[in-house]
């Protein structure tokens, strides 16, 4: 079987071992979606692979393809994640939203808006000291939309009325309707949670501005809170259950409390 050999950009998921020496490694990339490869030798090839195959870490990769597993032969750093993995929460964080697009996409699809999604995201929170819970909002409103898993909080799932016409009403949110309900239409929902007017507002900016703008929101405490309980509900509903890493992320916050 003749070997092909593409380049590409990545971001790194998570790594394995593999015998002795080698690396199964889980990339996103750019042009080739979610992509397993095996770094052969990589623990005692510092030349090649030195630092670079690190989780979240975004590379510049050229693989072989033959029959079985593309083989990384190439990978040099694009960007570093020092400021990740030396802060156990930013790590909590990245590691809950790489596990959420491991669980959601499927291999070998281009999909290009939830690199560029994963990358910015990673990007902020390597560089900046702002909150992770409002990149973390952020990153999953905006995936569930690529994913096609939009929470709807636009009207309401029971009687379709808008949030302009409901007013004042008390608002919940229905994992399993997938949306919004008003208190009129409340009976009968099951896992509801209360969601403020204000935090539905806020989480509709985040979905429709351009992400560039979106990224730059700074929540309120209230949206924090509501938004994170409300996303995480639905994420872990539509997984079936609950994410590893969101578990530990949730016994962090519990320690900090």
């Amino acid at each position: 079987m003749a070997v092909t050999t593409f380049s590409d950009r990545a971001i790194v998921l998570k790594r394995q071992q593999y015998g002795d020496f080698d690396l199964i490694v889980h990339l996103l990339t750019l042009g080739h979606g979610k992509t397993t490869v095996i770094a052969k030798a990589a623990k005692k090839s510092v030349k090649r692979f030195g630092g670079t195959l690190e989780p979240f870490a975004e590379l510049k990769v050229v693989c072989q393809q033959g029959r079985g597993m593309p083989i990384l032969s190439e990978a040099s750093l694009e960007r570093a994640v020092t400021g990740i993995s030396t802060d156990l929460v930013k790590m909590a964080y990245a590691s809950y939203w790489v596990e959420i697009l491991d669980r959601h996409l499927e291999p070998y699809h281009r999909q290009p808006e939830s690199f560029d999604l994963l990358r910015r995201v990673l990007e902020r929170l390597e560089k900046e000291h702002r909150t992770s819970a409002d990149l973390s909002i952020l990153f999953q409103i905006r995936f569930l939309i690529q994913a096609g898993l939009n929470p709807g909080i636009d009207q309401c799932r029971q009687c379709q009325r808008g949030i302009g016409e409901l007013g004042g009403e008390h608002f919940y949110f229905d994992t399993a309707r997938g949306g919004i309900i008003c208190s009129r239409c409340k009976t009968g929902s099951r896992g509801r949670m209360a969601l403020s007017v204000a935090t539905i507002r806020q989480l509709s900016w985040i979905a429709q501005r351009p992400l560039a703008a979106a990224q730059r929101i700074r929540l309120s405490p209230q949206a924090l809170l509501e938004g994170e309980r409300v996303l995480e509900a639905f994420i872990t509903y539509h997984s079936n259950q609950t994410p590893r890493s969101l578990t530990f992320l949730r016994q962090l916050r519990c320690s900090k409390a």
